[in-house]
């Protein structure tokens, strides 16, 4: 068929497809198909035509159109957790390290004061706050403090209260950080204080069995809340070579999406505060004979809490980084190219297929072109072609990291290594019965 009777036949199809779009998901499909149909005819009799120009345009729109209005299925949630955040976190190691340290020096700021200030610790906590540690201690129920009437409504209070103080500390990182240095100084000489006021009193690994519990997560979340402040005041002061507000929407990107996933952090540890710390506070209380929870529940809570907070914000992070460098960094990569040629008086496309390692999709063509199908299949006005890429066509080159789907490249990656002798493969060709291979 000439190219003028294919566009006189098609030409009006293509112009509805082309102005009128639909909202009809079976349309779509139908229209895609279509499109499909017509440029592979188009892209076998007339390559370089217009007509094929023209075609593949409407089929790469339609196709585009499917696919960002698809909805994200759960593997796109896992992949956040699984890929995108702990890189995100790869990324502010040493910001994370910086909030680390000031908060380091903040406590020992603290316990320092209160070891040499008899009156400091009462200035940070507050007498009332002291005076009732300090009768439960007396009474035999040192932390009586944890024993409330109701273990929920304590858990949706402090959920409450120690989200609230995470997202201040990204927000106040809006004015340069000094809220946020602000927030963390007050709530590390609280902890420092408290802390020390235990260890005086010779009751500090009791209180660490307690405390640490649910303070592990709490105080993790808080020190990572912090560095998503300063990730945000750092986006502000030092925009690099992006401009300002450029470098602060992308800071505030980041630093959102750290403070939205402690989220569940600090609810779990809101959680083991309001009923499980509560437990193992009366396994101290010695005048009521309460039965709490026995000290290696508190271990295996706590060293389960601290491994899962050191393995997901710093190794993993680490390994996932060295990993994804790693296989970047070959200096071959693995190319899938689809060949196509035609025989004198046959009226069908031959194809080709080849699996190339080599280091760019140049190369890989070039050892296409001097194989006996390139230089044998074809004659004058029909040549032997690779089948480049027209948006959404199926004939292509591909690196084959490429089409692998997201969750196969997540847990695993190609590495091609040189070898001095290889096994041919063997092709076995055809039926086979499904239950015995």
């Amino acid at each position: 068929m000439r190219e003028a009777l294919f566009i006189k036949r098609n030409a009006k199809k293509w112009q509805e497809y082309q102005h009128f779009e639909t909202d009809d998901p079976d349309e779509k499909a139908d229209r895609f198909i279509t499109l499909v149909d017509d440029l592979a005819y188009a892209r076998t009799f007339y390559p370089h035509g217009r007509v094929t120009r023209w075609i593949n345009s409407l089929a790469v729109s339609t196709y585009q159109s499917v696919y960002q209005n698809r909805k994200q299925s759960l593997s796109r949630i896992f992949r956040f957790w699984k890929t995108e955040l702990p890189l995100l976190f790869r990324k502010y190691h040493r910001v994370l390290l910086f909030t680390f340290i000031f908060f380091a020096i903040f406590c020992s700021i603290a316990v320092y004061s209160a070891a040499n200030d008899n009156g400091f610790v009462r200035g940070v906590l507050g007498d009332s706050y002291v005076n009732m540690t300090e009768e439960n201690i007396a009474s035999g129920d040192p932390f009586g403090v944890y024993k409330d009437n109701s273990s929920f409504g304590m858990f949706v209070t402090i959920a409450f209260n120690n989200i609230k103080v995470d997202f201040l500390m990204l927000i106040f990182g809006v004015f340069f950080g000094i809220g946020t240095v602000w927030l963390l100084f007050e709530n590390s000489m609280m902890l420092g204080c408290f802390q020390y006021m235990f260890f005086a009193k010779g009751l500090g690994w009791q209180s660490v069995l307690v405390i640490w519990i649910h303070g592990t997560l709490e105080i993790s979340a808080m020190i990572i809340a912090s560095t998503a402040g300063f990730i945000l005041a750092n986006s502000i002061l030092f925009p690099g070579a992006l401009g300002r507000f450029e470098s602060f929407r992308a800071g505030a990107k980041d630093a959102v999406k750290i403070v939205i996933c402690l989220v569940p952090i600090t609810i779990t540890a809101a959680f083991l505060e309001g009923f499980i710390t509560h437990l193992m506070s009366q396994s101290f209380d010695k005048e009521n004979g309460n039965y709490g929870l026995p000290p290696w529940a508190s271990v295996l809570i706590l060293a389960g809490s601290l491994s899962f907070i050191i393995w997901y914000f710093i190794i993993y992070p680490i390994r996932l980084e060295k990993r994804m460098k790693a296989t970047s960094k070959q200096e071959n990569k693995l190319f899938f190219l689809n060949l196509g040629g035609y025989k004198q008086n046959e009226f069908e496309e031959y194809h080709y297929k080849m699996l190339v390692a080599c280091k760019n999709k140049s190369v890989a063509i070039q050892r296409a072109r001097a194989t006996a199908f390139y230089k044998h299949t074809g004659f004058s006005g029909a040549p032997s072609h690779i089948d480049d890429k027209y948006g959404v066509d199926v004939d292509d080159i591909f690196e084959i990291e490429d089409i692998l789907p997201q969750h196969i490249k997540e847990k695993y990656s190609i590495v091609l290594s040189p070898i001095d002798t290889a096994i041919e493969d063997e092709v076995n060709l055809g039926y086979f019965i499904l239950e015995k291979l």
